[in-house]
Formats: C-alpha cells, sequence, structure tokens
C-alpha cells in the first residue's frame, strides 16, 4: 500500500482501512476500486462487492459530475489535491446526500488513483 512498504503490513494497512470510521474510496479515472465499510454504509452497500467497479457516474448527482471528473483527472493525472469540496451524490438505496470531500493522489504498484475521505 506504501511505496518501499514492507509486504508483511499490507494486510494490516487492508484491516486497517477496512476499519477507519472515515469513509474512504479509492478511484481510478471512471469507476471506484475500493469502498471501505463506512463508504459503503453511506452509499446504502449491502455488500462488500456493491461499490467497486461502479460507474462514478451512477451516483454523482449530474450537476456535480463535470467538476468532478475533472477535478478526479487533475488529482490522477497531475497529483493534484483537493478538500472541502462540496458535492451531492445519490445513494444505493435512492437517496441524495450533500457531502463535503477530501480528494488526494494515492499511487500503488506503479498506477495512480484518487483517494476521496467523505464526511457528511
Amino acid at each position: 500500500m506504501v511505496a518501499g512498504a514492507n509486504k508483511d503490513l499490507e494486510p494490516l494497512l487492508a484491516a486497517a482501512l477496512e476499519a477507519l470510521p472515515q469513509p474512504v474510496m479509492l478511484y481510478d479515472l471512471d469507476r471506484v476500486v475500493y469502498a471501505n465499510a463506512a463508504s459503503r454504509r453511506i452509499l446504502g452497500a449491502h455488500t462488500a462487492g456493491d461499490v467497486p467497479g461502479m460507474s462514478l457516474d451512477g451516483f454523482l448527482d449530474p450537476d456535480f459530475a463535470d467538476a468532478s471528473n475533472e477535478r478526479r483527472e487533475y488529482v490522477i493525472g497531475q497529483g493534484l489535491e483537493f478538500t472541502d469540496l462540496r458535492v451531492k451524490i445519490r445513494t444505493l438505496d435512492g437517496r441524495t446526500l450533500t457531502m463535503d470531500v477530501d480528494v488526494r493522489p494515492l499511487s500503488f504498484d506503479g498506477t495512480n488513483y484518487a483517494m476521496v475521505t467523505l464526511a457528511i
């Protein structure tokens, strides 16, 4: 998970990320690749497999989609960071939530991602 980290630490770091009370998601340019338990609860997911693989267009409110897509490209492509962004999402169970998010770059095994932390 961390460049140069001892491989023995990877399961521990993955378990810590999953157990965080803060909702955390990882995206590539167009799909969710990971959502921890806290983010899955907010999104109304029933299983760990409900969110990964989802297109971001599937739950971003259309009014926020273009700006969000542009920011994600800056984060993944250029390593920029955005904090305290207000977005609107549609959950899997039909709710619409307005949330503040922080978006930061994360690189793992040569692949760049956007790491998003959510706050309601």
